[in-house]
């Protein structure tokens, strides 16, 4: 009877381990805040189930702090809720290194500017991302579907940037309120809905490439001051890709239509 009993014991401890360790069983970590030390997304203390890395997936329902300047590295977080602030009294930047950020719900606040290294992706579905100065540096990937997101100056880098709903605007003046910067990058911006509220869209010399398509109107009213650097789509090193869905939709003028 004891052996029988010990091999009913192995065989649950086995499907256990099978049902655990399957794809569709995900495991899963929610930030908690438990530790008084402090409220930091990178103390596993903070986590019921340790740290969002290694294939765990974190949920933030409350307010929290990442501290500024440092990567984030094979982080895998969904804000629902609550503000995340930088913690220090200094303007920080944002960094996100390989891993992924999506924000369904709730607030960034505090941070200087974002960068987004290779590898790492930052999603906005709903809520607010305010940030205070700086460029916002994409060379992984940024992905607007909703709510607002303001920058400090101007949207550069190698990556991919993607807005499909939402509001995207910036706080600096004059050229630095741009998208695409001049010599700054080769990334590619898919402009398929929503609002870009920016002055300037500038391509100088970069290897850049515009795309303005997809299945949602959006609002390029924004673009009326000027268009910049559309004559050097003629070398070679910058495209610009209109597709019909949204023509009817660009409201900006080139700089050689007359008003």
């Amino acid at each position: 009877m004891k052996t029988r009993t010990t091999f009913i014991q192995m065989v649950a401890a086995m499907i256990c381990l099978l049902v655990l360790g399957s794809p569709g069983w995900a495991q899963t970590t929610t930030f908690t805040d438990a530790d008084a030390t402090d409220s930091l997304i990178t103390n596993p203390l903070n986590w019921d189930n340790g740290l969002p890395t290694n294939g765990v997936t974190g949920t933030i329902e409350i307010d929290a702090q990442a501290p500024g300047n440092t990567a984030f590295d094979g982080y895998t977080i969904t804000q629902t809720g609550g503000t995340l602030t930088r913690s220090g009294g200094s303007t920080t930047a944002f960094l996100l290194g390989t891993g992924s950020y999506e924000v369904t719900g709730g607030a960034f606040s505090g941070f200087g500017s974002p960068n987004i290294s290779a590898g790492g992706s930052l999603v906005l579905q709903d809520g607010t991302l305010s940030f205070t100065s700086g460029d916002t540096s994409i060379n992984g990937s940024l992905t607007i579907n909703g709510g607002t997101m303001t920058v400090g100056r101007r949207l550069i880098g190698n990556g991919i940037f993607t807005i499909n709903g939402g509001v995207v605007n910036s706080l600096a003046a004059g050229i630095d309120n741009n998208i695409g910067g001049n010599n700054l990058g080769s990334g590619k911006f898919y402009l398929n809905g929503g609002d870009i509220d920016f002055r300037f869209m500038q391509v100088g010399n970069a290897a850049i490439d515009f795309f303005f398509g997809g299945t949602t109107a959006g609002n390029l009213a924004s673009f009326a001051e000027s268009v910049q650097g559309f004559s050097v789509q003629s070398s070679g090193w910058t495209t610009i890709h209109l597709f019909s869905v949204l023509v009817a939709a660009i409201v900006y003028r080139c700089p050689w239509e007359n008003p």
